[in-house]
C-alpha cells in the first residue's frame, strides 16, 4: 500500500512539474485534473493538455470524460490510434457517452476507414436524433463509399434540421452531380452561393454541372466566377478552355444543320413544285 501511495505522489510530482502556470489552488481530484487539461487544449498545448489527462486517469481510471478528452487531444496531434484506443475506452465506461461516437466517427473517417464510421454516426443519430452533424459526416462516408442515394439522404435530413447548411448543400450538390442528376446539383451549388459567395468551388461545380447538360455559356460563366474568386483554382481555367471549344462546336454544329435544313427546305420546294406542274 505504501509503495503506491508514493508512486501516486511521485507522478504527480512530476506532472505538476510539466504543467506549469496553474492557478494558486491546484487541481486535486480527477475532474479537476480534467478540467485543466480542457484549459490546456483550448489554448492549443496539447503537450500539457495530455499530461493533466494522463494525471486524471491515474485518479481515477473509470473516469470516462478524461478518456474522452484524451482521446480528442490525441486526435489533435493526428495520434489517431491512440485516439481511437481512448474513445472506445470511453464508450466502455459510458455506451451512451454520444460524444466518444462522434468523435470517433471522425477519427475512423480521418483513416478512411468508413463503414466503422458509419457505424459510429449510426450511433449518434440513435441517441441525438436531430444533431445535423451526424448526418452530415454519415453522408459523406456513404459518399466516399460510393453510396451516393445514402448519402444525398442524410444531407437532405441534415439541410431539414439546418437549412443554412452549407457544407450539407455543397456536398449534395456533389452527390447529384456524381450520379449525373445536374438540375438538382445545381440548385445545391447555387444554395451554396447563397450562403458563401466568394466560394469559388462553388461556381466551378456548378459550371461542370451546367457543362454537362451543354448550357456552355452558363458553365463558361460559373468557370470565370470561380476564377475570380480563386485564381489558383487550376481546373476552372481547364474546364473554362473545354467549355469554349465545344461551345464553339455546338455553334459550328447548330449552324450546319440550319444550312442542311434551309437545303431540304429548298428541295422540298423544287419537288412540290415539280409534282403541281
Amino acid at each position: 500500500m505504501q509503495r503506491t501511495t508514493v508512486s501516486r505522489a511521485l507522478l504527480l510530482g512530476v506532472v505538476i512539474g510539466i504543467c506549469l502556470f496553474l492557478p494558486l489552488v491546484a487541481a486535486e481530484t480527477a475532474e479537476e485534473w480534467n478540467e485543466r487539461g480542457l484549459e490546456y487544449g483550448l489554448l492549443g498545448d496539447y503537450e500539457n493538455a495530455l499530461a493533466c489527462f494522463n494525471t486524471a486517469i491515474e485518479l481515477d481510471p473509470a473516469y470516462a470524460p478524461a478518456y474522452y478528452h484524451r482521446g480528442i487531444t490525441y486526435g489533435n496531434v493526428q495520434q489517431y490510434e491512440r485516439a481511437l484506443e481512448d474513445l472506445t475506452t470511453a464508450i466502455g465506461l459510458d455506451p451512451e457517452y454520444g460524444e466518444a461516437y462522434y468523435n470517433r466517427g471522425l477519427v475512423y473517417d480521418s483513416l478512411n476507414q468508413y463503414e466503422q464510421a458509419i457505424d459510429d454516426f449510426t450511433a449518434v443519430i440513435a441517441l441525438y436524433p436531430t444533431y445535423a452533424e451526424a448526418y452530415y459526416h454519415r453522408g459523406n462516408a456513404y459518399g466516399n463509399l460510393q453510396q451516393y442515394e445514402r448519402a444525398i439522404e442524410d444531407f437532405t435530413t441534415a439541410i431539414g434540421l439546418d437549412p443554412e447548411y452549407g457544407e450539407a448543400y455543397y456536398n449534395r450538390g456533389l452527390a447529384y452531380k456524381a450520379t449525373a442528376q445536374y438540375e438538382p446539383a445545381i440548385d445545391d451549388f447555387t444554395a451554396v452561393i447563397a450562403l458563401y459567395p466568394a466560394y469559388g468551388e462553388a461556381y466551378y461545380h456548378r459550371g461542370l454541372a451546367y457543362e454537362a447538360l451543354e448550357q456552355y455559356e452558363q458553365a463558361i460563366a460559373d468557370f470565370d466566377r470561380a476564377i475570380e474568386r480563386d485564381p489558383t483554382l487550376s481546373e476552372a481555367y481547364t474546364a473554362r478552355e473545354r467549355a469554349r471549344t465545344n461551345q464553339e462546336a455546338q455553334k459550328k454544329l447548330g449552324d450546319a444543320g440550319f444550312e442542311l435544313l434551309l437545303a431540304l427546305a429548298g428541295l422540298l420546294a423544287v419537288a412540290v413544285f415539280r409534282v403541281r406542274n
